[in-house]
């Protein structure tokens, strides 16, 4: 029988080929967060819940984003997750690396929004081509572990199954986001642990 457990960190992102974390942003007063927001996955034989309002978590952004203004051209790295700021254990997804005319992306980040949160199937991190778009996924309890530590296996994904734009109640844009992912994640040292049966369910506003 398997063990449901809230705890923990999980940090799922696309991320840009040099490794940094970003430090989430405290939005609890943040319009677009109802329950229904959420990321599962199994370690083992022990299934892991993480759900909005549910264990003092909360659906959070962990948003960064490259500017070059003298040459008209940005990156966009959006993130979502859920955080419980009391204990800092924390689950994101980030999508990174995605290469924009700066004007263009200003003037429409919806448009950007729905380019990069595209329905479709997305890529791991590639040491032999670290400037791509990839997925990078995170685990922390206690020491963190990321996808991008190592080489996945061939059955690692993370796919988006649906993604719908809104706009919150300031007329921000943002893109609810459903998908799968299965995948290995590292520590430092080489130290793997493999996520299996994973979902998520959350919101994505641009950098």
């Amino acid at each position: 029988m398997k063990k449901i457990i809230t705890m923990g960190l999980i940090l799922l992102s696309v991320t840009a080929c040099q490794e940094e974390e970003v430090t989430p942003v405290d939005n609890s007063t943040a319009t677009t967060t109802p329950n229904s927001y959420y990321i599962s996955f199994d370690i083992g034989s022990t299934s892991y819940l993480i759900e909005n309002g549910v264990d003092g978590f909360q659906a959070n952004m962990s948003n960064s984003k490259d500017v070059d203004a003298a040459n008209n051209f940005i990156l966009a790295h959006p993130g979502s997750g859920l955080i419980n700021f009391g204990n800092m254990h924390s689950y994101y997804i980030s999508f990174n690396n995605y290469q924009f005319q700066l004007d263009q992306y200003s003037n429409d980040k919806a448009a950007a929004l729905a380019s990069i949160l595209s329905v479709g199937n997305y890529n791991f991190y590639d040491a032999a081509n670290p400037g791509n778009t990839f997925v990078d996924v995170s685990h922390k309890e206690g020491t963190l572990f990321k996808a991008e530590n190592g080489t996945q296996p061939s059955t690692s994904t993370l796919s988006i199954t649906e993604s719908t734009a809104a706009t919150d109640g300031a007329g921000e844009p943002y893109q609810d986001v459903k998908g799968t992912f299965s995948c290995q994640v590292f520590d430092s040292s080489g130290n793997a642990k493999t996520l299996s049966n994973g979902a998520f369910y959350l919101y994505f506003y641009a950098p």
